[in-house]
């Protein structure tokens, strides 16, 4: 059960983290625009 639990949470974690840094990322373009 917990490696049931552990799995989904990591992939969260790497989603959330693109996330991120897709935000970053746009906020970065905006400034030089």
């Amino acid at each position: 059960m917990e490696k049931m639990v552990f799995l989904p949470n990591t992939f969260l974690h790497k989603f959330i983290i693109k996330l991120l840094k897709s935000s970053r990322k746009k906020e970065k373009q905006r400034e030089y625009n």
